[in-house]
């Protein structure tokens, strides 16, 4: 059964968003010296922890009907996937063991049912970008949900 670890708060530079770290004060002295006023606004990331077998997409819709929430960002899938289904350029693909270096996904619920999609960017020697249509997770892999 997926498991919510935890609500971590984090700050997020909306001038700055991607793939950029928030870096304090340093950083809002430098955007004050270019002239640039940023805007700072506390986020939580909800983490999932799953285990071995459990499928992605029910994990998401659990941890999101058991907190409450009509929506979510997937902000990052942390470890090995058992297996995984992505639709790509190169077509419907599958693979095993395989781990993402980037994904990122807008989840909602309406009608009771969860709907949208995670894009996926793989980490093998021959990259493959797409969309994630199915996966079942390894022991312990993480999901982080911006709330």
């Amino acid at each position: 059964m997926c498991k919510v670890i935890n609500y971590n708060k984090i700050l997020i530079n909306l001038n700055y968003i991607s793939n950029l770290e928030w870096l304090g004060d340093s950083m809002t002295r430098f955007d004050k010296i270019m002239g640039n006023e940023t805007e700072v606004n506390e986020r939580k990331i909800l983490k999932l922890v799953l285990d071995d077998g459990e499928d992605i997409r029910k994990c998401i819709e659990q941890g999101m009907k058991d907190n409450n929430l009509k929506d979510a960002n997937v902000v990052e899938i942390v470890g090995n996937l058992k297996n995984a289904t992505i639709d790509s350029k190169e077509g419907r693909l599958e693979f095993e063991n395989i781990e993402f270096v980037n994904a990122k996904g807008k989840f909602k619920i309406g009608g009771g049912d969860l709907w949208g999609a995670i894009e996926v960017f793989t980490s093998q020697k021959k990259p493959i970008a797409g969309k994630l249509l199915k996966a079942t997770a390894s022991q312990d892999v993480e999901i982080h949900l911006e709330i």
